[in-house]
């Protein structure tokens, strides 16, 4: 087998064992999750009731109108995130934990600006009959929750996946003899 073709089989096993994982320890990180999430899309709207309904929706309501939203997508992509990254090849433990992290910040940035701009969408259609700002946000988050997990992935791990420079020992050995002098 061919190190490309094996480090792609490695790669996909591991993800699979981390998405199956990651599966099953998501009940009891949810709930922390969803808390978090409502916390923010409260600072961001701050006129807003922002309430927990279950460990994969929120109930948001601003007067005259209220929305619960289904955060199953958008769960889904935190565990696919956290999956890839967890698999992917050529890190070591401290580079796959800073990106791990950033990577869940980005994707739970995504989520909150998600939700607002869908909840302020729905409120310009319930007041105003406006459906220009309803329709982008649908598309962003229609698309978004499809492939943001992965972009977020690519652009934080792309350098892993490329061949490593292999420096000949006699050059180490000359840069080195050049430094200390």
């Amino acid at each position: 087998m061919r190190l490309r073709a094996r480090k792609l089989l490695v790669f996909f096993w591991k993800f699979l064992a981390a998405l199956l994982l990651l599966a099953l320890l998501w009940p009891w990180i949810a709930g922390i999750y969803v808390q978090l999430l409502a916390a923010f899309v409260k600072a961001w709207m701050p006129d807003a009731t922002v309430a927990v309904r279950s460990s994969t929706s929120l109930f948001i309501h601003v007067p005259p109108l209220g929305m619960t939203v289904s955060l199953d997508a958008m769960v889904f992509n935190l565990l696919l995130l956290a999956a890839l990254i967890l698999a992917t090849p050529g890190l070591v433990v401290r580079q796959r934990l800073i990106r791990l992290g950033l990577g869940l910040l980005l994707q739970g940035g995504f989520h909150v600006l998600d939700i607002v701009l869908s909840f302020r969408a729905n409120y310009e259609v319930a007041l105003n009959g406006s459906y220009a700002l309803r329709f982008f946000t649908e598309m962003l988050g229609g698309v978004g929750e499809q492939i943001s997990a992965v972009v977020i992935w690519v652009l934080l791990t792309w350098r892993s996946w490329l061949p490593q420079a292999v420096v000949p020992l006699q050059l180490q050995k000359r840069q080195h003899v050049k430094e200390a002098h």
